[in-house]
């Protein structure tokens, strides 16, 4: 059998009832030559039935005897055959297009290291109940938003194998935002991009582990964006990136230092990244994320409008972190107006 163009990663754990519609979708793409890896980490279920009774070449099926999610990554990794992986979940499902799309793009853009894409929600029927769009698609502007968040879908993203066994794989360290991790790292080594196209649909239920583990997951991601802080600019506090992630993220004041630093420091960061790029998507990004910390802003504000001091500065952070949108009177006259509308509701 020739090589695979690219291996599809699918780790599984009682994968049942989803997992035969996942597969299907994958065996239905309009591109063909690739393989499946299926990962049974240990399952108890009928997966194991189902994945041997499979009558595919393309299907490789590999039993393991309960390692987790990340040492089942890290096991596909070792053993595809691919210079290219795609990731999905057992319980997602890919578009037929979605394999042809990334194939393409990263065989024209040799320096592309990670490519995600926009994806759609489905619930536990398979209807669709919402759209996500990423939005932003280039290196520059994902660049900024790794800062705050993962901009990617683990199941609908592809890299290059080399890149991925270059920096050591998944690492164990974070269990539950492994992928965060591993883009903040292969960013390091190469470009990053995402297509504009809905390629995936991504079920949503109360099991999904970004649920069930969903603080864990932001202690780790915050921990993740003060690693990133060293390969934005040595200057950059990764204890204020940090904080600035639980600002960004839930509005958590800061803990271990002040809002100014938080300031600073999504100022500093925005000053490295912007250094010679009049990427129009960078600009969004950032017009994106200064509106959300003032919208944090703004929440305090209101919980505190009546303690003066407070009050100013709040609405001096307001003025720090979207200083396009004016000073202290023009933030004062909107939280105003604000009001004025709460009160009339």
């Amino acid at each position: 059998m020739a090589v695979p163009a690219i291996s599809v990663l699918m780790p599984v754990h009682n994968g049942m009832p989803y997992l035969p519609e996942t597969v299907a979708s994958v065996l239905a793409q309009s591109f063909r030559n690739f393989e499946l890896l299926a990962i049974d980490d240990g399952s108890t279920d009928a997966t194991a039935d189902y994945l041997n009774a499979l009558n595919d070449p393309r299907v490789k099926y590999h039993r393991l005897n309960k390692v987790g999610l990340v040492g089942a990554l890290n096991y596909g990794l070792e053993r595809a055959a691919a210079p290219l992986i795609a990731r999905i979940d057992a319980d997602d499902l890919a578009l037929p297009d979605r394999l042809a799309l990334q194939v393409a793009h990263l065989e024209r853009h040799s320096d592309c290291v990670l490519l995600g894409c926009d994806f759609d929600e489905i619930d536990p029927a398979g209807r669709v109940i919402g759209a996500n769009d990423f939005r932003m698609t280039t290196d520059a502007a994902l660049r900024w938003q790794l800062l705050f968040t993962t901009p990617f879908l683990h199941p609908g993203v592809a890299f290059r194998r080399a890149a991925a066994l270059q920096i050591g794989g998944y690492r164990k360290t974070y269990d539950v935002a492994e992928d965060y991790d591993m883009w903040v790292r292969l960013s390091a080594v190469g470009r990053i991009a995402s297509l504009p196209d809905r390629l995936m649909r991504k079920r949503m239920h109360p099991n999904a582990v970004s649920v069930v583990h969903r603080t864990r997951g932001q202690t780790q991601s915050s921990e993740i964006a003060a690693n990133y802080a060293a390969q934005i600019g040595a200057d950059l506090d990764p204890v204020a990136v940090s904080e600035l992630y639980w600002f960004y993220v839930i509005g958590r004041k800061p803990a271990r230092c002040s809002i100014r630093d938080l300031i600073r420091t999504a100022r500093a960061a925005r000053a490295h990244l912007q250094k010679g790029d009049a990427d129009p998507d960078l600009a969004t990004a950032i017009r994106d994320t200064e509106q959300t910390l003032r919208r944090r802003c703004v929440a305090h504000l209101r919980r505190e409008w009546f303690r003066p001091l407070r009050a100013l500065g709040w609405l001096r952070a307001i003025k720090g972190f979207d200083p396009d949108r004016g000073g202290l009177l023009q933030g004062a006259l909107r939280f105003a107006r604000l009001k004025l509308r709460g009160a009339a509701r």
